[in-house]
């Protein structure tokens, strides 16, 4: 086939920013149009597709931040994402592999996502940082593409296949708490270390399999370390680790990462 695309995205931005003692405060809207135009053009007139579904968005968010003198800092933010489908997503064109073929939907709906963070950091002058963040994430009209087998045998190949097509499979969160720990013994060592808890949870009204829903509780650490030896030398080293999680469809088993990496200056930087 032969693929023609063209987007057409209008948006317009709103924000006001306005500062009151330790208090700062910035909101806004963000709106938007978007035409999502396609055409697939194929000698196979039954896999020829045009469209040109337009979407309209509005993106509202509000950062509240405190500062005091003798340094906490207060944050409370709040924001509305949206995902809109793609011409693939949405094109009832076949795209063939060797086993199996995607074949779009054009019922999808956009997908949105709230994102809510509360969040307390205590610095200190000499030695680092401490701090807290707790958050939110509700995401409704999740996008999945779901595997399914034919009944008969593919005209084109010849035999049983399997194709996969996209749905507006359900809703998916995930909350959690993050501790952040900053400790610089001397000044060219520092120590930064993260630790995660968090659940991730998903219902699913899938068209054919029905209604059905899962959740975990997962945990992860992260500590990042950086040296300047000798004035002249950057060393970098990376920890990572993470419990079981689970994802739309898909549990994944633990894994953890090791990171290091050196750098210098030289000829007066």
């Amino acid at each position: 086939y032969h693929f023609n695309g063209k987007e057409t995205d209008v948006t317009a931005d709103v924000n006001w920013t306005h500062r009151w003692g330790g208090f700062t405060l910035s909101t806004g809207v963000g709106l938007g149009m978007l035409r999502d135009g396609y055409e697939y053009i194929t000698d196979m007139v039954e896999f020829a597709d045009a469209g040109a579904p337009i979407f309209f968005t509005a993106r509202p968010s509000i950062h509240l931040t405190y500062r005091t003198k003798s340094m906490h800092y207060f944050r409370f933010s709040y924001s509305l994402a949206t995902s809109m489908p793609s011409a693939e997503n949405l094109s009832t064109s076949r795209r063939y592999d060797e086993d199996s073929y995607k074949v779009g939907n054009p019922l999808l709906k956009a997908g949105h996502t709230h994102s809510v963070d509360l969040s307390w950091n205590r610095y200190f002058a000499s030695h680092g940082s401490v701090g807290i963040e707790s958050y939110a994430r509700l995401s409704t009209n999740d996008i999945n593409y779901c595997k399914e087998a034919v009944s008969e045998i593919d005209p084109y190949l010849g035999r049983l296949i399997s194709y996969s097509t996209p749905y507006n499979v359900g809703n998916s969160y995930k909350t959690g708490l993050e501790g952040n720990v900053t400790y610089r013994p001397v000044a060219w060592l520092n120590f930064r270390l993260y630790a995660n808890l968090y659940r991730f949870g998903y219902e699913v009204d899938h068209p054919k399999a029905g209604h059905y829903n899962n959740a975990m509780t997962s945990y992860s650490f992260r500590l990042n370390c950086w040296a300047n030896i000798a004035g002249r030398v950057r060393l970098n080293l990376s920890g990572n680790y993470s419990s079981p999680t689970q994802a739309l469809f898909v549990e994944r088993q633990s894994g953890y990462s090791i990171d290091m990496g050196l750098s210098a200056d030289f000829w007066n930087r």
